[in-house]
C-alpha cells in the first residue's frame, strides 16, 4: 500500500522536460511556426476554426513569428491565452503550440536584453471602473454557470452551502465589495477539497481570484510608490545577470507575486514567468522496481460443489499463477496494468444415480486490471479476463455391478463425450467471471486506499496552502513511470534553466531545483511552530521507531522551533555542494525562550563501496541573523542556544548522510535494497539516482525522448 502511495506521489521526470524543450532548440522560432502550422491544418477540418483563431489571436501570432523585431509583450499575452482554462486547450495540438511559444520566449532571442526594459517601463496604476466592472461581470457569469452545474448533481446543495454561493452571487451583483469580504469565500475555493479541481469550480475560482486582485489594486493607496522599489530590484536582478545565472530569486519572486496580487502589469508577470519556464521537480521510477514491489504469487485451493443437469459434482480447484505489473505507454496519465497469468487445475467427481465420472480440468487464465495515476488521484478500470478450459476424463465407473454396471459405464462415456464441449465452455465462463471479480475486489479496495492517502498526505496539504502544482503531469513509457511539475508560490515561477540528466539507469531518480524546495518550505513552514513531540511522532509513524542516535532520554526537556517568516528553510545546490539553512525566529527549550538563530550545513558527495554519501564540510554554522563572525562575540543566551542546537540539529544534519544501502519497508523490500549510484549538485539542480544491484533498465533520458517525440 505504501508503494502505491509512493508511486502516486512520484512527482516528476527531469529528462522528459529536457527532451521536449531541447528538441529543435537550435531554432525555437521555426519550431513555433511548425507547431502553429500543424494546428491550423488540424483546425481546417473543424467548424470552430474561426472562433479558435480569434480567441488565440492567430493572425497577430503569425505576424510576430515573421517580423524581425517581435513584440515580447504581445507574444507573452498570446501565450497567456493558450494557458487559459478554456476547454479544449489541453488537447495535444494546442499544447504543442503553447510549449513551442514558451521555448521561443525563453530562448533568449526575445528576452535577454528586453526583459529589464519591459520591467522598467511598467507603470502600475489603479484599475479603472470599467476594469473592475469587467472582472465583476466575469465572476458573476462563472458563479452562475457553477450554480447551474451544481443544480444538476446530487452533491450540488452541499457544495452550494459550503461555498456560500448565494452570498457570492450577491457580492458579484452589487457594488464592489471589499477584499476582506471576498477573501473568506476565496479560501473556500482554494481549500483543496476533492471536487474543486473540476472545471466549473476552477473557472469560478479563477474569476474570483482575478476580481480579488483587481479590488486589491483599487484599494491600494499609492500603487506606484509601493511598486517602484520592487520593480527596480527586479530589473536590477535581471540586468546584472542572465536569468539562467541568477542565484538570488528573492527580488523576482517578491515583485511578481506583488504585481499579481494587486492585478498590476500583467505583461511583466507574463514575460518574467516565460523566463523561468522549466519544471523544477522530476522523478522517475523504473518498471523493474515497481514490478518487483508488486509481484505476487497466487496459490489457492477451493472446494467445488455444484449440481449440473442432475449430476452432483464435488472436488477441489487449485488456482496458481502470478500477478505482475506492466507499464503501458501513455503521455496523458500513468497507466499500470496488473496482469495475472495462471492456471486452475480441478479434480472433480460427478455422481448421477449409479454412474461415477472423474474429471481433471485445466483452465488457462489471463486477466488485466488497469490502474490510472493522474493529478486528481488514483483510479481503476473494470478488469478483463479470458479463460480456456480442457477437460480430461480420468475415470468412469458405476456402483452397480455386472451387466447393468457395464451398460451404465458405456452410457456415461457417451454422454461425457457429448457434454465435454459444453462443460469446457461452462467452466471457462465460470473461471473468467471469478477472475474478474477477484481482480476487481482486490485492486479496487487497495487503489481506493492509496488514493485516499494520496489526497491526505500530498494533494490536500499542498492545495490548502495554494502550492499544488497546476501543471503536474504523470505518464508512462514501457520502462518507466514518470511525472513532472512546478512547485512554486501563487504565481508559477519555475526553474530558469533546463535540468541535467541522470547518468546510468536509476530505478528511482530525482532531479530537484532549489526553487522547488524553497517555494514549498516558504508556503508550508513560514511562521509555523514545530514541537519536539510532533517530530518524534512523525518519525515513529514513518519509520516505526526513532532513528538511531535520537535518544529520548538524552533529549531531556521538550523543545520547539518557530520558523522564520521568510526563507524558513533554504537550500542551495551549487559547485558540487549542497547547502541547507534552517532559520528560526524563536526557540524554546523547556520553559526558556530564545531569539532567532540560523543553522547551516554544507555537504559534498563522496563515493563509497556502499554508494554515494554526503559528507558535511566542517561543523554546523549556528549564528543569529546578520551575525558576522569576528565582528562581535555571541552573548551568553546566544551561546546557550547555539550549544543546544548543535546537539539537537546535529542529529538531523549529521556529519555524514547516506553511504549505506537503503532497505525499504514492507512490500517495497521485495524490490531489494537500493544504493545511491548518482549524486550531483550544480547550477541550482540536485540530481539523485538510486539503483538496485541487478538493475538493467534503459536510460530515462532516451525513454523520455521517445515518449515526447510525438
Amino acid at each position: 500500500m505504501r508503494c502505491m502511495a509512493l508511486a502516486a506521489l512520484v512527482v516528476c521526470l527531469a529528462t522528459v522536460a529536457r527532451a521536449a524543450e531541447t528538441s529543435n532548440a537550435s531554432d525555437p522560432r521555426a519550431e513555433a511556426k511548425a507547431a502553429l502550422e500543424r494546428l491550423q491544418t488540424w483546425l481546417a477540418t473543424s467548424s470552430n476554426q474561426s472562433g479558435w483563431n480569434d480567441f488565440l489571436q492567430t493572425d497577430q501570432l503569425q505576424a510576430q513569428l515573421v517580423t524581425a523585431e517581435p513584440d515580447v509583450v504581445a507574444v507573452s499575452q498570446i501565450i497567456s491565452r493558450y494557458r487559459s482554462p478554456q476547454p479544449g486547450l489541453e488537447l495535444p495540438r494546442f499544447a504543442a503550440v503553447r510549449k513551442a511559444l514558451e521555448r521561443w520566449l525563453a530562448s533568449g532571442e526575445l528576452l535577454d536584453k528586453k526583459l529589464p526594459e519591459i520591467v522598467r517601463a511598467a507603470q502600475p496604476a489603479p484599475p479603472t471602473e470599467k476594469e473592475v466592472a469587467a472582472r465583476r461581470e466575469s465572476l458573476a457569469a462563472a458563479v452562475k454557470d457553477l450554480d447551474v452545474y451544481l443544480d444538476g448533481v446530487s452533491t450540488g446543495a452541499g457544495w452550494q452551502r459550503y461555498l456560500e454561493l448565494d452570498r457570492l452571487v450577491q457580492l458579484a451583483a452589487g457594488p464592489p465589495p471589499t477584499v476582506e469580504q471576498l477573501i473568506p469565500l476565496a479560501e473556500r475555493f482554494e481549500s483543496g477539497n476533492r471536487g474543486l479541481e473540476m472545471r466549473p469550480f476552477r473557472r469560478a475560482a479563477r474569476a474570483l481570484r482575478r476580481y480579488v486582485r483587481t479590488l486589491r489594486g483599487s484599494e491600494a493607496k499609492d500603487l506606484a510608490q509601493e511598486a517602484q522599489p520592487r520593480l527596480e530590484a527586479l530589473a536590477k536582478a535581471l540586468s546584472d545577470q542572465q536569468a539562467a545565472a541568477i542565484t538570488d530569486l528573492d527580488p523576482v519572486v517578491s515583485a511578481v507575486n506583488w504585481l499579481a496580487d494587486h492585478g498590476q502589469s500583467p505583461e511583466v508577470v507574463s514575460v518574467v514567468q516565460a523566463r523561468f519556464p522549466y519544471k523544477n521537480l522530476f522523478v522517475t521510477v523504473s518498471e523493474g522496481f515497481l514490478s518487483s514491489s508488486f509481484a505476487e504469487h497466487l496459490n489457492e485451493c477451493e472446494p467445488v460443489r455444484e449440481t449440473i443437469e442432475g449430476t452432483l459434482v464435488t472436488g477441489t480447484a487449485r488456482t496458481e499463477g502470478d500477478v505482475l505489473l506492466d507499464l503501458v505507454a501513455n503521455d496523458r496519465r500513468a497507466v499500470w496494468n496488473a496482469l495475472f497469468r495462471g492456471q486452475v487445475v480441478s479434480e472433480t467427481l460427478g455422481r448421477n444415480r449409479s454412474a461415477r465420472v472423474c474429471l481433471r480440468g485445466y483452465t488457462d487464465l489471463t486477466g488485466n486490471k488497469s490502474i490510472l495515476v493522474e493529478p486528481t488521484g488514483l483510479s481503476t478500470q473494470p478488469a478483463t479476463a479470458s479463460a480456456d478450459t480442457r477437460l480430461v476424463t480420468t475415470g468412469i465407473g458405476s456402483t452397480s455391478g455386472g451387466i447393468r454396471g457395464r451398460i451404465v459405464e458405456r452410457v456415461a462415456s457417451r454422454r461425457v463425450a457429448e457434454a465435454r464441449p459444453g462443460g469446457e465452455s461452462r467452466q471457462s465462463d465460470r473461471a473468467r467471471r471469478a477472475l474478474r471479480e477477484r481482480l476487481n475486489s482486490r485492486a479496487d479496495a487497495q487503489i481506493a486506499d492509496a488514493d485516499k492517502q494520496y489526497w491526505k498526505q500530498f494533494r490536500d496539504p499542498l492545495a490548502q496552502r495554494g502550492h499544488f502544482p497546476d501543471d503536474l503531469l504523470f505518464w508512462t513509457t514501457p520502462d518507466y513511470m514518470l511525472a513532472a511539475g512546478t512547485f512554486s508560490g501563487p504565481v508559477r515561477l519555475g526553474a530558469p534553466t533546463l535540468p541535467p540528466s541522470w547518468s546510468g539507469s536509476p530505478d528511482l531518480g530525482l532531479i530537484l531545483h532549489e526553487t522547488a524546495v524553497n517555494s514549498l518550505t516558504q508556503g508550508l513552514l513560514a511562521g509555523e511552530t514545530l514541537e519536539s513531540e510532533d517530530v518524534k511522532e512523525r518519525m515513529r509513524d514513518e519509520q516505526g521507531r526513532l532513528p538511531e542516535g535520537y535518544d529520548e532520554e538524552e533529549e531531556g526537556d521538550s523543545w520547539s522551533i518557530t520558523f522564520a517568516d521568510h526563507k524558513p528553510i533554504e537550500v542551495v545546490f551549487r559547485d558540487g555542494s549542497l547547502r541547507v539553512t534552517i532559520r528560526g525566529q524563536r526557540f524554546r527549550s523547556g520553559d526558556r525562550q530564545y531569539r532567532a538563530m540560523n543553522v547551516t550545513a554544507t555537504y559534498k558527495f563522496e563515493n563509497t563501496p556502499n554508494g554515494i554519501k554526503g559528507v558535511r564540510q566542517g561543523e554546523l554554522e549556528i549564528f543569529p541573523p546578520g551575525f558576522v563572525p569576528g565582528e562581535r562575540r555571541l552573548s551568553v543566551a546566544e551561546q546557550t542556544l547555539r550549544n543546544m542546537l548543535e546537539r539537537r540539529m546535529g542529529k538531523i544534519l549529521k556529519p555524514e548522510l547516506g553511504g549505506e544501502q537503503i532497505k525499504l519497508p514492507g512490500k517495497l523490500a521485495e524490490a531489494g535494497p537500493l544504493t545511491a549510484s548518482q549524486a550531483a549538485a550544480d547550477g541550482g539542480w540536485l540530481t539523485l539516482g538510486m539503483t538496485r544491484s541487478a538493475s538493467s533498465q534503459p536510460a530515462p533520458q532516451s525513454v523520455a525522448r521517445a515518449a515526447l517525440a510525438k
